[in-house]
């Protein structure tokens, strides 16, 4: 990414986490994910990595979800906020995601 985070790389990231074929690999979703992932689910329920890992593992019918009007936002040089609609499985949803490049520069 070199001394900037690179939006399309991020972006592409973002995005392979909403397609079903990533969402069933538990070796590459953690591999995508920081060691201190959280997300905070329309229910409540909050999600860290092993929890996120094993749901979308046992996911029966991964619903095709659809990322619109993504915005990327530099907050450092080292991290991007994304913003971003999301439609799918008969859901709509509103959603960020922080991205941070670590030491190896992923």
């Amino acid at each position: 990414m070199g001394s900037q985070v690179d939006f399309d790389e991020v972006i592409q990231r973002e995005l392979s986490l909403l397609a079903p074929d990533i969402r069933r690999n538990q070796k590459l979703i953690r591999e995508l994910l920081h060691p201190d992932f959280v997300e905070f689910g329309a229910s409540g329920r909050v999600w860290d990595v092993e929890s996120i890992v094993h749901a979308l593992a046992t996911e029966v019918d991964p619903p095709d979800l659809q990322a619109l009007d993504i915005v990327a936002n530099s907050i450092s040089p080292s991290a991007v906020l994304l913003i971003y609609r999301c439609e799918g499985g008969g859901r709509k949803s509103l959603r960020s995601s922080l991205w941070v490049k670590n030491e190896e520069g992923q």
